[in-house]
């Protein structure tokens, strides 16, 4: 999901019942106004018996449109291979390229519009032995450059972000030996791929780093979850970094039971809203859950989560320097077609209450 013009938002997924190809998968888009109702909704599919897998990253764009990744199988190419197609406002395909940066497969996770119309693309491969590949794009979808800063420990990049200065941050989850627990990395690298640092953030436990947003002074913050025990007891956390990497400052969102930190939003007056799952709360089962931090990280009121405290460690991870890549681009392997529209009002739905 992601915001569109006059309080619209996008949505997209995948869908095999509107696509000319005979047995794959293709993407299903839809822009929903404010009211709820369906102003428009689109196939995209490939060629025959090609298939697109899940969307992996959706964003707006500042023209209103927006830009979609996915994950793309075509017949007669051994490996996977990243996608991206930009929409118009009105869904209208502007232009589309696949991406291949090594011999094995590859896949785009997390995708952002930067300063100058161009975009950030986060991915992982295969090729450089399960490690992080960054690339930048023009306007166009054209490669400016790619950079791949490999190591066989690190999980997918859930999230790619720039600040006003126009560095990049990438975030990760590493498994390091003993294989034991996750730690969360963060690296940040300058307009040009260069890297300027990488840390990993080790709580003593498997943490899981979900989302992140960059604030207006360059920092990051993180939210995510450890595991304390499997299926029984879940602690959300948001940790905030200053540009360098310092740890500003860290809070438990702790219940006693599960409660997992999702998603992250920064807004204007310098509150942060943290939405994730309960089952500390509520209804006793898993239920929505959003907690606000005023700017100075306290929850005014709030006697059911736990207050600030220590519970990390900065350490450097095994992260290896920037390298070049060379990048297999393409617009003309496949084309995503402009596929029937289908119902232009959506049925109604209930209040959540």
């Amino acid at each position: 999901v992601a915001s569109g013009p006059e309080g619209s938002v996008y949505v997209a997924g995948t869908t095999s019942s509107f696509s000319s190809t005979s047995s794959g998968y293709g993407l299903i888009v839809q822009r929903i106004d404010a009211t709820g109702r369906i102003v428009w909704q689109k196939a995209y599919g490939l060629e025959a018996h090609a298939t697109l897998y899940s969307p992996t990253a959706l964003e707006s764009t500042e023209d209103g449109g927006m830009i979609l990744a996915s994950t793309a199988y075509i017949p007669g190419h051994e490996n996977s291979k990243g996608w991206i197609i930009k929409l118009d406002v009105n869904g209208e395909i502007e232009w589309q390229r696949t991406y291949d940066p090594g011999p094995r497969n590859d896949m785009i996770t997390s995708i952002v519009q930067v300063q100058d119309g161009g975009y950030a693309v986060a991915g992982w491969s295969w090729s450089f032995f399960g490690g992080i590949w960054l690339m930048k794009l023009d306007q166009s979808g054209n490669v400016l450059w790619v950079q791949d800063y490999g190591s066989e420990y690190i999980t997918l990049p859930g999230f790619v972000g720039v600040t006003s200065q126009g560095d990049i941050y990438v975030l990760s989850n590493l498994l390091p030996p003993p294989f034991a627990n996750y730690d969360t990395l963060v690296l940040k690298v300058g307009s040009n791929g260069a890297k300027k640092w990488a840390f990993t953030y080790d709580m003593s436990s498997r943490e899981i780093s979900t989302s992140a947003t960059v604030t207006p002074d360059g920092g990051i913050i993180i939210v995510g979850y450890k595991i304390v025990s499997r299926n029984v007891d879940d602690d959300g956390w948001a940790l905030g970094l200053e540009s360098d990497g310092a740890i500003a400052w860290q809070a438990n969102l702790i219940g006693p039971g599960i409660d997992r930190a999702a998603a992250i939003e920064l807004v204007p007056d310098g509150t942060i809203i943290v939405v994730g799952e309960t089952a500390s709360f509520g209804s006793g089962d898993a239920d929505g859950w959003a907690v606000k931090l005023n700017p100075q990280r306290g929850i005014p009121g709030c006697n059911s989560v736990n207050g600030i405290r220590s519970f990390v460690q900065r350490t450097t991870p095994l992260l290896g320097g920037a390298n070049a890549v060379q990048i297999q681009q393409t617009s003309t392997l496949f084309a995503p077609t402009n596929m029937e529209t289908i119902d232009t009002v959506g049925a109604a739905v209930g209040i959540c209450r």
